[in-house]
């Protein structure tokens, strides 16, 4: 996964594009990014019931935690790539 980028690097070969979530920065679980693809479609037979399992949030920069100028307001980027 890499995180803040929407190509894979030169010689790799792109699985999927998608979001980097994880989970509410105020959830005392752990911190794990994920990069969700961004076509993803709800697995079939699915609950559709509101049990709050795991719950993904989409990672949004910030002014001093990353080097500015950055919209804070777009959802940050990720791909997937594999190296054959």
């Amino acid at each position: 996964m890499v995180p803040a980028r929407k190509t894979c690097y030169s010689g790799w070969t792109l699985e999927y594009r998608g979001f980097l979530m994880t989970e509410h920065d105020t959830n005392a679980n752990n911190k794990q990014y994920v990069c969700v693809d961004k076509d993803a479609e709800s697995a079939q037979e699915s609950n559709p019931a509101d049990n709050n399992g795991a719950l993904f949030h989409f990672v949004f920069p910030t002014c001093g935690t990353l080097k500015c100028p950055y919209n804070s307001a777009s959802a940050r980027a990720c791909v997937v790539c594999s190296l054959m």
